[in-house]
């Protein structure tokens, strides 16, 4: 089965330290943002970590050295900035999910499941948590849990990614007519999404469509 080509989730690029304590903090602060805006990553990364030299309890400034780092596929580092932010502030739920995320990216189904299990039960209506838990718990063979999750997100925000997660968990459930129902969501909304009309054509495939099929397999070869 083809894994989902999963967007990184919102980066927090935040625009505002007006209340750092060192002037010196909001200027190094500032020249990373622009750096980073500008796909200066190695530049940002310099600044944010000068930032944190000063002032260790920025969180703001490791949130956006850890997305810097993810930027350029450092995972390890962006990882570990995550952590330490999440320890920093414990109860700041989108530090959870972007830690969540980095971990999913990673392949640490498992860690992200521990992680986010708790938060979610306790922010149920918190539907970036539940996508990742939800593509954490698919990606782990939970794919009833992960179904559940991944489908109220679908419903709520009409969303391709959560439909594609879905579908892929109903192919692996043998659930093919559901299947082909949330892959056709899916690529209406976005129809350039990468391994979907793969996806769509196994599902054409196993509910009798060949011709289906075979228009689902041509568009994946066209993309590809």
């Amino acid at each position: 089965m083809l894994d989902v080509m999963r967007p990184a989730l919102a980066m927090l690029l935040l625009t505002s330290l007006c209340w750092a304590q060192n002037p010196k903090s909001k200027q190094l602060f500032d020249q990373g943002l622009a750096a980073q805006q500008r796909g200066d990553l190695a530049t940002a990364i310099g600044d944010y970590q000068e930032v944190l030299k000063l002032e260790p309890g920025l969180v703001i400034a490791r949130i956006n050295l850890a997305a810097a780092f993810l930027q350029l596929g450092r995972m390890d580092e962006a990882t570990d900035a995550y952590r330490v932010a999440l320890k920093q502030q414990p109860g700041n739920l989108q530090v959870s999910v972007l830690l969540g995320n980095c971990l999913v990216l990673r392949g640490a189904y498992d860690d992200a499941i521990q992680l986010l299990l708790p938060v979610e039960k306790a922010h149920p209506e918190n539907l970036d948590i539940a996508f990742v838990l939800g593509e954490a718990l698919i990606h782990a063979e939970r794919l009833k849990e992960g179904l559940k999750l991944v489908q109220r997100v679908a419903a709520a925000r009409n969303d391709a990614d959560a439909w594609m997660l879905a579908g892929m968990a109903q192919l692996k459930l043998e659930e093919y007519s559901q299947a082909r129902d949330s892959l056709d969501r899916g690529l209406r909304l976005d129809p350039a999404m990468p391994g979907a009309y793969t996806l769509s054509g196994i599902a054409k495939l196993r509910t009798g469509d060949e011709e289906g099929a075979k228009a689902a397999y041509r568009q994946a070869i066209e993309i590809d």
